[in-house]
Parts: structure tokens; sequence; C-alpha cells
């Protein structure tokens, strides 16, 4: 799942990607358009095979230096190498699936689950169905961290009291989350009640 940091002023925002149980740092320039961020996973998928027969096939010093063209939507040079570097540790993970024969799917997934970044505040009404559960049935303990931290750091929604985080419904932090995400300034928020 995608996540913004904002400890970097704007124009210089981070995004957070994780796979295969890593995280991976990009500016936030990468996310500005679906084909940049389309290019970037190709470029790691290409390379990814070699990688998965010989780990010596490229170097990150080769990577970077062939992938800096395709980055050129990233103004500084240096940010342009950083990004590479990071792209280049992604596809050593990429090689990692193919090595242990989980290779259908990744790149997909990589492309896929960051397109709500390319959706960030453009929509003047949102309608959903949240789900309507408590933090305490969700038995993905990364999940429940992920649930906690955006609760508590990001919206501050959470209950005061420790004890009480068990009780809080997920349809909360979904609601105020997609607004976040996904409503313009001044947009219209509509979801479905479990009961009348």
């Amino acid at each position: 799942m995608p996540h913004t940091d904002d400890l970097v002023l704007l124009g210089g925002k981070r995004v957070t990607v994780r796979f295969a149980g890593k995280r991976y740092g990009f500016l936030q320039t990468l996310f500005e358009n679906p084909q940049a961020w389309d290019e970037a996973v190709a470029l790691c998928s290409d390379v990814a095979p070699r990688l998965a027969s010989d780990e010596k096939a490229e170097t990150e010093e080769g990577f970077v230096a062939a992938s800096v063209r395709h980055l050129a939507h990233i103004p500084d040079e240096g940010d342009r190498a950083n990004t590479a570097r990071e792209l280049f540790r992604l596809s050593g993970d990429l090689a990692e699936k193919i090595r242990n024969r989980q290779d259908t799917i990744w790149a997909f997934v990589l492309r896929n689950n960051l397109r709500p970044l390319f959706l960030h505040n453009r929509y003047d009404v949102v309608v959903g169905n949240p789900p309507w559960l408590a933090y305490r049935y969700v038995s993905d303990p990364e999940y429940q961290q992920e649930i906690k931290s955006l609760s508590v750091e990001t919206y501050g929604i959470a209950p005061k009291a420790q004890k009480l985080v068990t009780q809080m419904e997920l349809a909360t932090l979904f609601l105020v989350h997609a607004t976040h995400l996904y409503l313009k300034k001044g947009g219209i928020l509509g979801y479905v009640m479990p009961r009348r």
C-alpha cells in the first residue's frame, strides 16, 4: 500500500512503496502521471529476469546509468540517480520472486496498487461502502500497525484511551482517508450505512 510522507516540504514529498517486506522511497514526482510509474516498473521487470539467473548480470552503476534517461521528468540529476538506485533495489526483489517461482503478477501489482496516487484530490463527489469492522478483528499485525499509524499519527482520530483503540471502527478511518486522498476541497462524501 502506498504512503505519502509529509516530512519533506511541498514539491519534495516522498512516497513509500512496500514490496516483499521492504520499503522503497521515491519522490512524488515519479507518480505525477501513470506512465512515468509504469515505465519505472518496466525498467525493473526488464532487468529482474537477468538478475534472477545471475545476481551479477547487472550492476547498480550500470542500471543507474541506463535508467536516468527514462527518468528525465525528475528535474534534479541527484534525485534521478537516487530514484534509479531505489528501482535497482526493487529489481533485486522482483528477481528474488522469480527465483522463488513467485513471479507471475508482481509487476502488474506494483503498477496497479499505486493507482490511487494518480487520483489524489481530483473528485467533487466520492461515494463508497466502507468496511464496517472493528480494529480488533484485523488479524494481520502489519496491517494493524498501518491502521494504528494512520489513525493516531496521520489523522489523530483514534480514541485517546489506548484500551479503546481495539473498538475503533475501520469505517471511520476509511472515510477520513478517502476524503484526504480523493476529494477536492469542498467535495461531498457519501457512504453506505450498515442499518437504516
